[in-house]
């Protein structure tokens, strides 16, 4: 998996993967007000 994931990154498969809310379950349910 963590060889994948690399691959991933270096590809570009994973815009923006520090700061997009869809890779943080915390802030994607904030932000949908998810209680």
């Amino acid at each position: 998996a963590v060889e994948d994931m690399k691959k991933a990154f270096e590809c570009g498969l994973l815009p923006n993967s520090l700061t997009d809310e869809r890779y943080f379950n915390i802030k994607r349910m904030q932000s949908v007000n998810l209680r």
